[in-house]
């Protein structure tokens, strides 16, 4: 704890503050380039759910970092606005299997950054049960663009 009183304390105090500030810039950015490679190269599952999404007017950020104590995270599609808590939807591919354990590290790394409720889906589903999809996605979320 600084007594910011004392001149000396104060200035670490200060320069403390700014060298937070340049850690969670170079984090942000560092996340963004990340953020912005993963959309260029998506799936063709996500391209679909992203599309339907879109049609059915549902709010979302496709690719959004999620940055807590120093790291981040990717969430293939974020909902702000859930029902109690905001909303992220995963979509897993073949490289998540046998990777239950790297899944169930990043969920809880989630729901401690922003307290959220996680629907996890395969890529099959999506193009099997997209309809099913939405529906879960709808039952969870509230925020639909309006009509202009």
């Amino acid at each position: 704890m600084y007594d910011l009183r004392n001149v000396t304390q104060y200035k670490k105090y200060r320069r403390n503050k700014k060298q937070e500030k340049i850690n969670k810039q170079k984090i942000y950015n560092k996340s963004d380039k990340f953020a912005s490679k993963l959309r260029k190269a998506a799936t063709k599952a996500e391209n679909i759910l992203k599309k339907r999404l879109k049609q059915e007017n549902i709010v979302f950020d496709f690719q959004k970092p999620i940055i807590h104590n120093k790291n981040f995270r990717i969430v293939d599609f974020y909902f702000p606005r859930g029902k109690l808590l905001p909303l992220v939807v995963e979509l897993d591919g073949s490289s998540h299997i046998g990777k239950q354990q790297d899944d169930l590290l990043r969920e809880n790394f989630l729901k401690e950054a922003i307290n959220c409720e996680i629907l996890r889906f395969r890529n099959e589903q999506v193009y099997k049960e997209l309809d099913n999809i939405i529906y879960s996605i709808k039952s969870k979320h509230v925020l639909m663009m309006t009509q202009t």
